[in-house]
């Protein structure tokens, strides 16, 4: 029996922005009306403190690129519909980001070398995500102001090293579960661009990213993962 597939395309939805107006586009609607919890009036932030977690270096990276999305950036591209010119954090989101360094942890880059060139990959995994927690706890419990956001660097080294790992304590049913993921996505296979919820190497590998993320929800404060693809302009750098 032939399967039945029907396609529908869904047309783009109007947001709201924090002035009046609907959009379609978000940099257009940011740009003219500015974020939506410009609403809120007094209740909203004026300011965001950020925190950083990295070797010195990295962490060197990540305030320059902070700094540089408080400033305008100009495009040079042909298109400037699909790629205006950024008119700097402030004049988009009105509000302003602050730093110290009260609220950074330096991770030492020796001891994390170290560690990166340990034979087995389970421990590597294990110990560099140590290191990462201890550093979140740590800026957790700074008794004044602390940040609104942390932001992890991760060195391509680290990346390379245990981005994502074998599950060494895959159950059987788990097991299981993953090739009937397995089957089912196969039918997809050839439509399938975007990423999907769950799929087969969730269950059989650690993902640091999403290992990180989950130990960050016992200290209260949001995480951003950033590395040298995004703190570092190239030709793979997204718009």
């Amino acid at each position: 029996m032939a399967t039945k597939i029907e396609i529908l395309q869904i047309a783009d939805p109007t947001l709201e922005f924090g002035g009046v107006g609907e959009f379609m586009d978000p940099k257009e609607g940011l740009k003219q009306g500015g974020p939506f919890d410009l609403r809120f009036g007094t209740a909203r932030r004026s300011e965001i403190h950020i925190g950083f977690v990295g070797t010195e270096k990295m962490v060197e990276k990540a305030m320059s690129w902070v700094k540089r999305c408080q400033a305008p950036i100009h495009s040079n591209m042909a298109n400037q519909f699909q790629y205006p010119h950024y008119l700097g954090f402030n004049q988009i989101f009105r509000c302003n980001l602050s730093f110290n360094e009260r609220w950074n942890f330096i991770v030492d880059q020796d001891d994390l070398d170290q560690m990166l060139s340990w034979r087995k990959t389970a421990e590597v995994f294990k110990n560099v995500l140590a290191v990462f927690s201890n550093g979140l706890e740590h800026i957790s419990k700074i008794d004044t102001i602390k940040p609104d956001v942390i932001v992890c660097c991760l060195s391509d080294e680290l990346i390379d090293r245990c981005w994502s790992v074998v599950n060494e304590k895959v159950k059987k049913d788990d097991k299981k579960k993953a090739k009937s993921l397995s089957n089912q996505l196969s039918l997809f296979s050839e439509y399938t661009q975007e990423p999907i919820e769950e799929i087969p190497e969730d269950i059989l590998n650690r993902d640091f990213r999403r290992a990180l993320k989950s130990v960050a929800m016992r200290f209260g404060i949001p995480i951003q993962i950033g590395t040298n693809s995004l703190f570092v302009d190239s030709d793979k750098n997204q718009d």
